[in-house]
């Protein structure tokens, strides 16, 4: 019975497709939970493939995972980080690349959080999407502040990145490698049990003050403190820090980012440029895209992958082509991740798109999977 009513679904979205103007579709269900779309529109032409998620299944979850499952590990294909995953023991239906990346060394920009764990954190006022324990997605901007023990208003304004300047940062054991020291900073090396939550205190005792050399390389249960000036902290010092991110909910499971943010609350702008704000011509023209938007009751989760710069099979989507398909798909709130060459959706690992890169899948740093 269930399966019928699978297949009358699909039906019923086969037909509204087709009145958006998209004329050949086939479709896979790859679980209860999960359905794939493969649609293409010939005049144009342009190849879509699309999953439809169920979020109120509990056999389901929305993870995030990042290359090498490391910080500062290198790139790595969304074929590999999902191969690699189900080889240790995971069950991965899809995947999707996420976030744009770069700076030095090059990393996923935005934010991240992975299984309610801080990974990364940073405040470069951008759109992210978010996932909690129970699959509820929230679309926003989400500033992320640390306070040091919170009387003293000392500011935290990143944990594993160096891309903030002159300003007091913590690193974790995500960070792979050495971490470079400078001589016009203080360090101190803190212990710490369990994990870094957001939005909640944790607290870190000062194992000691670290002579300068050339860098140092934390283990599990260690983080590194940069402080910028030098305030005094002590051997066996308890340390409070709050790691606050504005507006996000406390149950927070997995946190990426990407821009723009498409539209929020269903209206979609009427042209490219009202999207894309401070975006080239070129990023708003017609591209490989990669996009995640849900429904308004947040049921429904859509992820696609529209493959571009193919002119005799896909030439890809404009901004506000994009923003519109989403629309068109139910979406709610919809965001666009990294696009062009990153542009990858994998069903297991398997990539099923066209990438427009001529070597083929292009290594990223981290992707939208979603786990069984």
């Amino acid at each position: 019975m269930k399966y019928k009513l699978n297949c009358i679904l699909i039906l019923i979205f086969i037909s509204a497709l087709q009145i958006f103007g998209y004329d050949t579709l086939y479709t896979k269900i790859i679980s209860d939970e999960c359905v794939l779309f493969h649609i293409a529109d010939t005049a144009k032409p342009v190849v879509i493939n699309m999953l439809e998620i169920d979020l109120t299944s509990t056999d389901i979850s929305i993870d995030i995972v990042i290359s090498h499952d490391r910080l500062n590990s290198g790139g790595e294909r969304v074929s590999e980080m999902i191969g690699r995953r189900n080889n240790n023991g995971d069950r991965i239906l899809a995947g999707i690349n996420a976030d744009f990346f770069g700076n030095n060394p090059v990393q996923a920009q935005s934010s991240i959080i992975i299984n309610g764990e801080v990974v990364k954190a940073v405040n470069i006022g951008r759109t992210q999407i978010a996932f909690s324990e129970n699959n509820v997605p929230l679309i926003g901007m989400f500033r992320f502040k640390g306070v040091i023990n919170k009387k003293n208003d000392w500011i935290l304004s990143a944990v594993n990145s160096f891309d903030t300047a002159n300003t007091t940062r913590m690193f974790t054991h995500h960070w792979t490698g050495y971490i470079k020291l400078l001589k016009s900073r203080k360090y101190f090396l803190l212990n710490y049990d369990g994990i870094i939550e957001p939005n909640r205190d944790e607290v870190f005792i000062v194992q000691h003050d670290i002579t300068l050399s050339d860098s140092i390389q934390l283990n599990k249960g260690q983080s590194l403190l940069e402080l910028v000036p030098y305030t005094g902290y002590t051997l066996n010092d308890t340390l409070s820090v709050y790691f606050d991110f504005d507006k996000l909910n406390d149950d927070v499971r997995s946190l990426t980012g990407g821009l723009p943010l498409l539209f929020y609350g269903k209206d979609v702008p009427d042209s490219d440029t009202e999207i894309g704000k401070n975006l080239s011509p070129n990023f708003l023209a017609e591209n490989p895209r990669t996009a995640i938007g849900y429904n308004e009751n947040k049921t429904k989760l859509y992820i696609m992958v529209a493959d571009g710069r193919q002119p005799a099979y896909s030439k890809g989507l404009t901004i506000l082509e994009l923003a519109k398909f989403m629309s068109d798909l139910g979406c709610y709130d919809a965001l666009n991740l990294d696009g062009g060459g990153s542009s990858a959706m994998c069903v297991g690992s398997d990539i099923i798109n066209r990438p427009s890169d001529l070597a083929g899948e292009r290594r990223v740093y981290n992707a939208i999977v979603i786990k069984k």
